[in-house]
């Protein structure tokens, strides 16, 4: 069994000779081993792991370490935009969707809107048109003025017959009207 010390010697070697996948591996090893309420010690461990996958181009095994570091640390800074950057490369639309979701919620009110817009559009490119219109009428209500994405959002719920949608968008834009948030809007059914 090697100590912890000699586990130290042994990664600083790796990592002085540019032997980055066995270092990931041994810091794979080191965190099967740690126990699970390890805190700061695991938290510190995965990302290392993380960040040293990316940096050798191994994304698929860095998103899954990005990703079980998030398990145990959801706001570890830089995790999230690491994982955008991996899903877009790999094209895993699902899982960009997913975790652009997950920047919208703990991003400035200012970046919220791109966020949730583009998780919005890779759902409804990829067929899911129930999570695409939750996406769409989220991003309506934080900015019930905006008269493209109100017919956007009609002509969608029209083109797919999601009728509840349809009448959310209207009782938001209704709220808008009532709270003196916007001017009346012309409500009507598309033309295709």
């Amino acid at each position: 069994r090697m100590t912890p010390e000699l586990e130290q010697r042994i990664a600083a070697s790796l990592e002085h000779s540019g032997r980055f996948a066995e270092l990931a591996a041994l810091w794979q090893a080191q965190l099967a081993r740690m126990p699970l309420g390890a805190g700061a010690e695991r938290i510190a461990l995965l990302a290392a792991r993380a960040e040293l996958l990316l940096r050798i181009d191994q994304l698929a095994d860095a998103a899954d370490a990005y990703e079980s570091l998030l398990d145990v640390a959801p706001t570890h800074p830089g995790a999230v935009d690491a994982l955008i950057q991996i899903y877009r490369q790999l094209g895993r639309e699902a899982d960009l969707a997913r975790v652009l979701e997950m920047s919208a919620s703990q991003a400035a009110p200012a970046d919220k809107r791109a966020l949730l817009l583009e998780a919005a559009e890779l759902r409804r490119n990829r067929g899911d048109i129930p999570a695409a219109m939750t996406g769409y009428l989220t991003v309506f209500a934080m900015h019930p003025a905006d008269r493209e994405l109100f017919a956007a959002i009609e002509r969608l719920a029209y083109k797919h017959q999601r009728w509840q949608d349809a009448m959310r968008l209207y009782d938001l834009t209704a709220a808008a009207v009532a709270q003196g948030v916007v001017d009346g809007v012309e409500v009507h059914a598309p033309v295709e």
